[in-house]
């Protein structure tokens, strides 16, 4: 509104004026148009922080203190970098100079600006509450698959929705084939992508997430309704243990939704159809998750792609009576995403395998026991001993990032107590013990801070290195001999694990090695251990093996089928030898 009216050239007006009856020249202009006062990302207001650090201009000119931003907060960030780099301050006229009663009649006008804020957000949301129940259509419809927007014009009451026959005809598709078919929503992605339709932002390819809205969505029955949701906003209290302020959104009960009638493109049978069906298989049996030993720790190496474990029965007929088997396994996600695009899409498909758990929970425990509780083995693979020593500034960097950023919540904690302090909500003598534990924890980090910042790489001090890694060995070996059941396991590759990236036949075993030093301060050394699950060796022993069996006689092919067979149920990899070389 601001940029369609033109408001903000007024202000710039009169800052003109002020600027020039202070004999001042004026060398650039800070201005946003079209960006709420509560963000500090406005483009003016960036530039001009980054001008601040240069000789761009000796004094800043704002027209009001709620030019600056509409949080007290944000205020005092702003107001503070200006005076620290010795920047001349005017604020409506008046000189601003950093004392205790300038300071607390910006906090006073910060305050009321946030008041208004908040003022003018309730009166938005209560006129468009006025004009749902009125039956008015607030707007933002452009984006349903089906309709067109019309804006509001002169001689109507509000925007209004209007039906797109070409998508309509692709909605009454969609509903008529999961309504009274077997297919479901995969398929129908395939067959729009086949048929060359367009989603409503213009993209070929269809999701299964896009035609599942679609299909809940009840303005496809002539009534679109508002007020869904609520945001539940939960503050940062320090007593009660709640660290930050966040935001929760949450579904309102449908006694609370507003609907606003728009034309109906299908019919509520179809609709009601359609529904039934998706309740049915929301409620029909499927497998529980039942997380694994590597679960959320498994990586795809061939796209890139995290993995997922699943789990599945199968019936073995030649024995008698028939025994059901179960087996677990990883699989990469792209490889079951793909099933809901079409071929002709030409998507890369994912061609690495899936990995059976035991295997390669088994090789991965194996790793940990033949290497990682090795100290001669393990440094071997230290990513800081293989690039010489390159990533350890970047490590160094990373753990100043953690300290800067443990100092910055301790400060909002502390200021947050003052604010409960000031609001009443806390007694003097808790205010007065608490900020003293802040204070003393932020004397703590900066102290810690400024001896990281001198302190010696640790490449120069192998001694250090040798007795952390000869530590963390015997901690992961003390730690092994704890493992007797699926939790202990389980929380031994949390613990010591990055992540695992598995590609056909090989795995990689990603996890940092902690590095403390003289001051106590603890750096990460990446380690990485590359093994093969199926060596050319086992294989050569395993054919050799078969061979005894057959009296050394010449495999056939049915034989040979049946040996691939037997290893790929076991092992789910593909063979490094190729049919030729086994039947030389």
């Amino acid at each position: 509104m601001q940029k369609k009216e033109g408001t903000v050239e007024s202000q710039v007006v009169e800052l003109r004026k002020q600027i020039l009856k202070d004999g001042n020249i004026l060398v650039k202009e800070y201005v946003d148009e079209g960006y709420e006062g509560p963000r500090l990302d406005r483009p003016g207001l960036e530039m001009m922080r980054q001008d601040l650090k240069k000789d761009v201009f000796e004094t800043i000119y704002f027209l009001a203190a709620d030019r600056i931003a509409r949080e007290v907060t944000l205020q005092t960030i702003i107001i503070e970098e200006i005076i620290k780099n010795n920047k001349q301050l005017i604020i409506n006229g008046k000189d601003y100079i950093k004392n205790p009663e300038n300071t607390f009649s910006l906090q006073v006008l910060g305050a009321v600006a946030q008041l208004e804020r908040a003022k003018i957000a309730e009166r938005v949301g209560r006129g468009k509450a006025l004009k749902l129940s009125k039956g008015y259509h607030p707007g933002r419809g452009w984006n349903i698959f089906g309709y067109n927007y019309v804006h509001k014009k002169p001689e109507t009451e509000s925007a209004t929705l209007e039906i797109n026959e070409r998508e309509a005809k692709i909605v009454r598709l969609i509903f008529e084939i999961y309504a009274n078919s077997k297919e479901g929503m995969h398929m129908i992605t395939r067959m729009l992508e086949d048929q060359g339709h367009l989603t409503k932002t213009g993209k070929k390819l269809w999701r299964v997430g896009i035609i599942k809205n679609m299909l809940r969505n009840h303005a496809y029955i002539g009534m679109m309704y508002f007020n869904k949701l609520e945001t539940i906003t939960e503050y940062a209290n320090p007593f009660y243990g709640i660290k930050v302020t966040s935001k929760k959104i949450r579904r309102r009960d449908k006694s609370q939704w507003v609907g606003v009638k728009v034309p109906a493109i299908v019919s509520k049978e179809i609709f009601n159809k359609v529904q039934d069906k998706i309740d049915y298989y929301r409620k029909k049996y499927r497998n529980p998750r039942i997380p694994q030993l590597l679960s959320n720790l498994m990586r795809c190496g061939c796209c890139g792609g995290s993995c997922y474990a699943y789990r599945r029965y199968y019936v073995d007929k030649r024995s008698k009576p028939h025994k059901v088997y179960h087996r677990a396994s990883y699989k990469c996600n792209w490889t079951v995403r793909i099933l809901q695009h079409s071929i002709k899409s030409k998507l890369r498909k994912c061609d690495n395998n899936e990995i059976k758990t035991s295997i390669i929970e088994e090789k991965v425990f194996k790793l940990f026991e033949n290497i990682v509780v090795k100290p001669e083995l393990l440094k071997e693979n230290m990513d800081i001993f293989k690039t010489g020593g390159k990533t350890e500034q970047n490590k160094l960097q990373r753990q100043l990032k953690k300290l800067d950023s443990a100092i910055k919540n301790m400060s909002a904690s502390k200021k947050r107590v003052l604010e409960l302090y000031a609001e009443g909500n806390i007694g003097r003598a808790d205010y007065s013990k608490k900020n003293m534990e802040y204070d003393s924890e932020l004397a703590r980090l900066a102290t810690e801070k400024v001896e990281l910042v001198k302190q010696i790489p640790l490449l120069h001090k192998p001694v250090v290195i040798d007795m952390s890694i000869a530590h963390y060995c015997d901690e992961v070996r003390s730690r092994i001999r704890q493992c007797k059941d699926f939790e202990t396991y389980r929380q031994f590759f949390l613990d010591y694990i990055d992540h695992v990236v598995y590609y056909k036949n090989l795995v990689e075993l990603h996890a940092y090695v902690p590095i403390k030093s003289a001051t106590q301060n603890e750096d990460e050394v990446e380690t990485k251990i590359e093994y093969k699950i199926i060596t050319e060796i086992e294989w050569a022993e395993r054919f050799a093996n078969y061979h005894k069996k057959t009296n050394g006689s010449r495999i056939s092919v049915m034989d040979f089928n049946s040996l691939v067979g037997e290893s790929k149920r076991r092992m789910r990899d593909v063979p490094l030898f190729s049919k030729e070389k086994l039947t030389q």
